[in-house]
């Protein structure tokens, strides 16, 4: 099978990007890495009872969709307020 110059690239950008994130998770503790999941889950959780609280009552679906949303609008100000882009290429 051969390649085009523009697909070896892209292959070579996409694995060092993949390094590279993986190098940086490795620099976090585990101890670290876990309380930001937990963190993460919890506000998770909070903003689906508080979506469902709203009135009128989202369906359970509909309040996933807003509790993840909000959680990465956050995410999004975060990364943000350091300087940096977000996954999603934008800045706010």
């Amino acid at each position: 099978m051969r390649i085009t110059k523009r697909q070896l690239l892209q292959i070579i950008k996409e694995e060092s990007t993949k390094l590279v994130n993986e190098q940086a998770v490795a620099l976090l503790k585990q101890s670290t890495l876990e309380a930001l999941n937990d963190a993460l889950e919890r506000a998770y959780y909070e903003a689906i009872d508080g979506a469902m609280a709203a009135w009128p009552t989202p369906s359970e679906e509909e309040a996933t969709e807003i509790a993840f949303a909000a959680i990465m609008e956050e995410v999004d100000g975060f990364a943000d307020s350091m300087g940096h882009h977000t996954r999603t290429g934008r800045r706010m």
